[in-house]
């Protein structure tokens, strides 16, 4: 959640490569719940949850951002 505190309070672009998900990560993935907290916190912060293939499509205009439920 801090980074995202602080992307929001820079007005910057947070990207989270992730290598996988688990319930017992290995050194690069991480823990479903952990995983699951951090989206819901983008989501009640209003932060829009995108791609990486979104983030590059941005280089060339705008894009439709779904809005989570």
């Amino acid at each position: 959640e801090g980074w995202v505190d602080t992307a929001i309070a820079r007005q910057e672009i947070l990207v989270i490569k992730l290598e996988g998900l688990s319930a017992s990560p290995g050194t690069s993935d991480w823990y479903i719940a952990r995983f699951q907290s951090l989206v819901n916190y983008c989501i009640a912060q209003g932060i829009p949850i995108i791609t990486m293939d979104d983030l590059y499509k941005l280089q060339s205009g705008p894009i439709t951002i779904p809005i989570a439920n």
